[in-house]
């Protein structure tokens, strides 16, 4: 009875999860673990007899498409038995640690997106957030005030960067990855704008 091992790597949480589930409900097949990549990068393991984690995989990849986005699907037959067995001593541990290394708090429902990563290195030690830089515009750690005009000198590019430091927008994450300049700058100036007669 030959073994394989299958790979489905998608973008995201949602995607992952349905792979795993479908996967698992097309065929006998064993969930080894997932890896969590920095950058949102889920793969979820397979194993079970070839024909097993084939169709697995298959139903796996189709599943993770229609709700997310899939990267990657593969099957390995035939792993070498020093493989074999470093991919199957480790799968218990390295489940557990990935669940854990998702969140400080060991919740799995913590978010696993780039600017859940970015919020974390914003949290001074007594949890509040704070703005550390803002690429290109100058750095005010005390008072966050902006004019159109200061504002309007930046790309879009640090506009966005500006924005994922400033936590009292009313847009975040991919909002803000979509948001074009004049969003942005009116965005920025609704929270943080210079009041009448006042100067930097």
């Amino acid at each position: 009875m030959s073994r394989a091992l299958g790979l489905v790597e998608t973008y995201g949480l949602v995607a992952a999860i349905e792979a795993a589930d479908a996967g698992l409900k097309a065929a006998d097949v064993e969930l080894l673990n997932y890896d969590i990549v920095k950058g949102g990068l889920i793969t979820v393991k397979f194993w079970g007899e070839v024909a097993a984690v084939q169709t697995s995989v298959d139903v796996a990849a189709v599943n993770a498409q229609k709700v997310g986005k899939l990267l990657a699907a593969h099957v390995i037959t035939g792993l070498a038995d020093e493989l074999t067995e470093m991919v199957r001593s480790s799968n218990r541990r390295d489940s557990r640690a990935s669940c854990e290394g998702m969140s400080g708090n060991g919740t799995a429902g913590a978010k696993t997106s780039p600017d859940a990563s970015q919020a974390k290195t914003r949290k001074d030690a007594s949890g509040t957030k704070t703005r550390k830089h803002t690429s290109g515009a100058k750095t005010r750690q005390d008072d966050k005030s902006f004019t159109a005009e200061e504002l309007e000198k930046l790309t879009v590019i640090q506009l966005r960067k500006l924005a994922r430091t400033l936590p009292k927008l009313a847009i975040y994450g991919r909002q803000i990855s979509k948001a074009g300049k004049q969003q942005l700058i009116v965005e920025i100036l609704r929270v943080y704008s210079v009041p009448p007669g006042g100067e930097e």
